[in-house]
């Protein structure tokens, strides 16, 4: 699993939980009568116990969202600055990905990249083959 399907999955993931927990807090508000009518006479509960049991499921729910999906999802986002560090490291080092890139062929002669490095292969390549010529 790569990095971008990580996100995505943890991007959807945070979205649904989120989408979930707005439901419940609405049916909270909206239904109080009916859900307690109904879970009070299972569980035996007072209206007061049942707002805090209500209130403290809604809270831990959140504070879970929060760790395991919004968190991670935002440590995977990079800042603008490791990501130009990011860039630079991977070209320092002809990283693959950055070799299928349309013009780049992985780190230069003399840190040059790219389209640059080929028209310098052309020069050495066209001087060897002069200099082969008049030996």
């Amino acid at each position: 699993m790569n990095v971008e399907t990580l996100r995505h999955f943890l991007l959807w993931c945070t979205v649904i939980n989120y989408a979930f927990l707005l439901l419940w807090v609405a049916l909270s508000l909206q239904g109080h009568g009916w859900m307690h009518r109904l879970y009070g006479r299972l569980f035996h509960l007072s209206a007061e116990q049942f707002d805090a049991i209500n209130f403290a499921g809604i809270i831990l729910y959140k504070l879970g969202i929060v760790l395991f999906n919004l968190a991670p999802l935002i440590s995977l986002y990079p800042s603008k600055s490791q990501k130009i560090a990011l860039q630079h490291d991977y070209r320092q080092a002809g990283h693959p990905s950055l070799a299928r890139k349309p013009g780049y062929a992985g780190p230069g002669i003399h840190g040059l990249d790219g389209p640059t490095r080929t028209a310098s292969r052309r020069a050495v390549r066209r001087e060897r083959a002069e200099n082969s010529g008049n030996r």
